[in-house]
This record gives C-alpha cells, structure tokens and sequence, in this order.
C-alpha cells in the first residue's frame, strides 16, 4: 500500500507500507520528490514493482487529487487511473484529528530504519509554527521540508482508521 502527500511547487511524499494480519504496519520505503509530475511518481512505483515483485494494494491520497488541472479539466485521479493507479482519496479530516489519528496507530509501525530514514526525519521534526516574538505556538504545524513526509503519513492514519483492513481471504488487504 502507499500513502501519499501530493505537490509540484512543493514535495511530493509517498510510504510504502504492508498492513499485516496481527494489525501492525511495516513501512518498508519513503520515496519524495519535487518538481515532479504524476508520470514520475508512477514511474517510480512500477519500477518499485517490478523490483520488488509485489502487487499493490491501496493508494491513500490527499483531497486535493480530485482536483481538476487548468489546462486539461481533467481530474488527477482519472490520469492516474489512465497510468493504472485506482487511488484511494482519504476523508478530509482537521489537522488535529489526523495527528490523533496518527498517535493512536503509531506504536503499531515497523520503520525500514534504512528505506525509510528521511520519512522518520519527518515525523520526529514534524511540529507546529512558533511565534517568536510573542513566544506562543500556533495551533497549525509548520509548513517546511518535513511536514510533507509527515502528512504523508497521516494520509496513512486517516485512510487506515477510515477504511479499515480486510485480512479475509481474497480481502482487498490481505498481508
């Protein structure tokens, strides 16, 4: 499975992830780029496949890849399907109730410390914007190079907690 943050003036994040039948998550890959299109990133994903030999589960994105592009009208979820990828837009949640979403499926993650060494970077300095001057936090996360990889994950969380895991045989999350 993969959980994804999408941009092109800014990161694109995705984890790699295995949902397992004793309900904890293996994050085997964090892969982000910038500047990039959907082409790369499918790309990316199939030769991820093809290395790997695995099938792909669910695609958990943003609400934002609904959204219709300029100069074609068409919607990036009907041009990743054109590239094979059925995506999976997770409910649009507050910021806050993502990050409980997070907290609360956290210590049932496994992290690849290597495959997955920049996305960890992301979550430990995931944080919110401080004020200097007045010395008081804002109640929204600072928007830097790290809150791609960490909302990446809460696309995870929220998609995990959202559409919950089929292990029944033949289910769509059979680990």
């Amino acid at each position: 499975h993969t959980a994804w943050d999408i941009g092109i003036g800014d990161a694109t994040a995705i984890w790699i992830f295995q949902a397992l039948r004793n309900g904890s998550y293996n994050f085997i890959k964090y892969y982000e780029n910038q500047g990039e299109g959907l082409e790369h990133y499918v790309k990316f994903l199939n030769q991820y496949k093809r290395d790997k030999d695995i099938e792909w589960g669910k695609h958990f994105v943003p609400h934002d890849m609904q959204n219709r592009e300029f100069t074609s009208g068409v919607d990036r979820l009907s041009t990743s399907r054109e590239f094979g990828y059925d995506m999976t837009v997770v409910p649009k949640k507050g910021i806050d109730e993502g990050i409980q979403a997070v907290r609360s499926l956290l210590s049932l993650c496994n992290f690849d410390a290597d495959n997955c060494a920049y996305g960890i970077k992301c979550l430990d300095f995931y944080q919110k914007k401080y004020n200097d001057n007045l010395k008081v936090y804002y109640d929204e996360p600072l928007h830097n190079r790290w809150s791609h990889g960490a909302d990446a994950f809460r696309m995870f969380a929220i998609g995990a907690k959202g559409f919950g895991f089929d292990f029944t045989p033949g289910g769509d999350l059979e680990a």
